[in-house]
């Protein structure tokens, strides 16, 4: 699924990214240590899966823009249904 864009993103849409970024930085300083405990507790923190959190540093990784924590776009293209 495409990440949305940054301009159809709304002010809550962003907050959420913003708030996500912080919490994915944090597990990526984490050098060594305990790092599932910290994955466990930023699932918990963000209301997400550790899959999720997963998903979400390799998705933050590469670039290192909150951007990319934005939500997926779902759903078909332009809002056409299959006939």
């Amino acid at each position: 699924m495409p990440i949305k864009d940054v301009a159809e993103a709304d002010d809550e849409e962003w907050e959420t990214a913003v708030r996500r970024a912080e919490v994915v930085r944090r597990l990526i300083a984490v050098n060594g240590g305990p790092r599932e405990l910290a994955i466990t507790a930023a699932a918990k923190e963000l209301g997400v899966s550790r899959p999720t959190i997963y998903r979400m540093i390799s998705r933050f990784e590469p670039t290192g823009r909150t951007a990319s924590l934005l939500p997926m776009v779902t759903g078909l293209p332009g809002g056409k249904l299959n006939s």
